[in-house]
């Protein structure tokens, strides 16, 4: 897999700035739950990000 640095960058940020919302405001209860459910959504949407921005 070859993409730019800045990619996986921006890809962290927005998964930590998203697991900070849903900590912050406590929307799932059980903290392995709400980890996975952030984890999952925000990979699907930041990989139909990236694949709508390359093609």
């Amino acid at each position: 897999m070859s993409i730019p640095w800045y990619y996986l960058l921006a890809y962290i940020l927005f998964g930590v700035l998203l697991l900070w919302i849903f900590d912050k405001r406590q929307i799932i209860k059980s903290k392995t739950l709400r980890y996975f459910t952030v984890i999952f959504v925000y990979t699907l949407l930041c990989w139909g990000i990236y694949d709508l921005v390359l093609t």
